[in-house]
């Protein structure tokens, strides 16, 4: 009786054992059929980053891969030249980038990015690049157009114009002390780079945002409208949109990003949030309004950081200290104090202090129609203020024992006037002064001519004809005030605009 029971017992073990085997057979054939007709284009899904975590599972399907062509290792090789060093156009953590073409429906430029073997980096940042870029389609984000598994080669939009970084600090190793880069252009590459940073923050799709991680000068790259636009998503990481506002917090296992741009809170909790990159974007802006790198040790101590050098300016009302010497004369108080409380902003040591990329923008774009309403004010009025001459009854004709001699030559330009000395009954009359004429009234701006200096700059004296406004010999003729703009001063044209209306107004009552 004993041993029927124990027989019976491993019979029906043995029946169980043989029925799991069955099925985990008839599953692994599944599995096989199913990968046999799938596309040997696709590759695996979504990896594991640095901490373990994995990221939203709506980016990882295969199907996103399909939106990027994917080149052979020979199709990349025709494009470079085998990999030829003169096709290189840049560098950096990945590896070599080349420019090439590619023969879509006509012969294309492209930059292509290939993994350097002694990298840092590796098939973790290639397949984040991929599934990242291969998703998201913006104008003011480079676009991922194909890659080659093979080699680790990411395939992308050629930007003819470079990084942000090259046009603001590689000047200065070339010995050059100036910038191509107007403000004008330099607002609009800023606020290019901030709607790509917006949109990743805020315009993915309803089920993840995406935190860049990375951002810096070099990795906003200029296309050929001087149009910025954000590149590198290798170290980008994903949070779920159902977390609201901008405190979605990322728990790190390793901190990844690039010194003087890292922000302190990240460096310290490693919880990474959407503000990590709003921090890194301010230290671009101050890059951007002083043209000098995030670090550089080759200054003093106290400057060695640009994000605490600048904000201790700022909060001290010193912001003319750092600004760029190229962009003098070129940005107003006004501007110049509204964009330093934005870059001061964005790297406040507390992120929950710190504006969104949404309302930095919407700042940006702010100063930018102050720039140019400014402009445009001074478009209109540079006539008025170059022709500036009130004709007067003259209350006296002071005489001048030095008569010398005088050059003559150029264009008037808004920086000079020549303003009479009246009293009486007036009719406003304007002449446009050339350059040469006011050179021949003022003796070519001689320090001898010279009756006053203020904020805007010197003031000459001389004389013209009373009736034909011609250049006259000291003592003869009509005396004259010709105050010109001197290039240290922080006035300009908004000035002589004032100073127009001020002369009108008095002439009218």
């Amino acid at each position: 009786m004993y041993l029927s029971t124990t027989l019976i017992f491993l019979v029906t073990v043995l029946d169980i054992l043989v029925y799991y085997l069955q099925k985990l057979q008839e599953q692994d054939n599944g599995e096989q059929k199913i990968s046999a007709s799938s596309s040997s284009l696709d590759i695996r899904s979504m990896h594991e980053e640095d901490d373990g975590e994995r990221k939203d599972p709506s980016l990882s399907s295969s199907s996103l891969y399909k939106q990027c062509q994917v080149f052979s290792l020979a199709e990349i090789k025709l494009a470079t030249n085998d990999f030829d060093d003169a096709f290189v156009i840049g560098k950096g953590g990945f590896g070599q980038v080349y420019k090439g073409q590619i023969d879509f429906e006509a012969r294309t430029d492209v930059a292509i990015k290939r993994l350097d073997c002694n990298s840092n980096q590796g098939e973790t940042e290639f397949r984040a690049e991929i599934e990242m870029l291969s998703k998201i389609r913006h104008s003011h984000i480079v676009s991922l157009l194909g890659y080659c598994e093979t080699d680790m080669i990411l395939v992308y939009e050629y930007m003819p114009n470079g990084s942000l970084e090259d046009h603001l600090h590689k000047k200065r190793t070339n010995g050059s002390t100036s910038s191509p880069l107007t403000w004008v252009q330099r607002l609009n590459i800023c606020i290019g780079a901030a709607r790509g940073l917006d949109y990743l923050h805020t315009g993915t799709g309803i089920q993840h945002r995406v935190i860049h991680r990375d951002v810096k000068s070099s990795n906003i790259l200029l296309d050929e409208n001087w149009a910025g636009k954000i590149a590198d998503f290798g170290l980008s990481r994903t949070t779920p949109a159902s977390h609201a506002g901008s405190t979605t917090n990322v728990y790190t296992g390793q901190i990844v990003s690039t010194f003087g741009y890292m922000d302190a809170e990240y460096f310290a909790t490693h919880r990474l949030t959407r503000k990590s990159d709003v921090y890194a974007f301010g230290v671009v802006l101050l890059e951007v309004l002083c043209g000098r790198p995030a670090l550089d040790f080759t200054l003093d101590e106290e400057q060695h950081s640009l994000a605490g050098w600048g904000k201790h300016c700022i909060k001290r009302g010193n912001i003319s200290r750092i600004v760029d010497p190229c962009l003098r004369g070129q940005v107003s108080v006004k501007c110049l104090k509204k964009f330093g409380q934005i870059a001061y902003e964005c790297l406040r040591s507390c992120s929950k202090e710190r504006p969104t990329m949404t309302v930095v923008l919407a700042r940006l774009e702010l100063v930018l129609t102050w720039t140019m309403q400014s402009a445009q004010r001074a478009s209109n009025w540079k006539n008025i203020a170059c022709s500036l001459f009130l004709t007067k009854t003259p209350r006296r004709v002071i005489s001048d024992q030095k008569k010398d001699g005088c050059d003559s030559g150029g264009v008037a330009t808004a920086s000079q006037q020549a303003v009479l000395h009246y009293e009486g009954t007036t009719t406003l009359n304007l002449k446009d002064f050339t350059y040469s004429e006011l050179q021949t009234v003022t003796c070519n701006f001689h320090h001898r001519r010279v009756i006053g200096e203020g904020g805007f700059g010197k003031v000459f004296k001389g004389w013209l004809d009373r009736v034909t406004y011609t250049p006259q010999k000291a003592g003869d003729g009509i005396p004259v005030a010709i105050k010109k703009l001197s290039p240290e001063s922080m006035q300009g044209l908004l000035e002589l605009q004032s100073l127009a209306l001020t002369y009108f107004v008095e002439t009218t009552y």
